[in-house]
């Protein structure tokens, strides 16, 4: 089973770095990624960052009382 995550800046700014790579997220950003490799979050600033961090599995949904047709 995988994991992904999504992140959505809500204020301020973030430094995100996902293994080897780092993406400078601002206010509205969105960034998208799978649970794979070492996650680094840093406040580049002194100003506060809010965000939202959401995960989903890569499971079916037939066992969580969905159905497919």
């Amino acid at each position: 089973m995988g994991i992904g995550q999504q992140i959505w800046l809500i204020e301020g700014e973030i430094d995100l770095t996902l293994g080897d790579e780092t993406y400078r997220l601002a206010t509205g950003d969105c960034l998208s990624m799978r649970l794979d490799q070492p996650i680094l979050f840093r406040n580049p600033s002194e100003q506060p960052a809010r965000y939202v961090v959401a995960l989903a599995t890569d499971e079916t949904r037939a066992g969580l009382g969905y159905t497919q047709r």
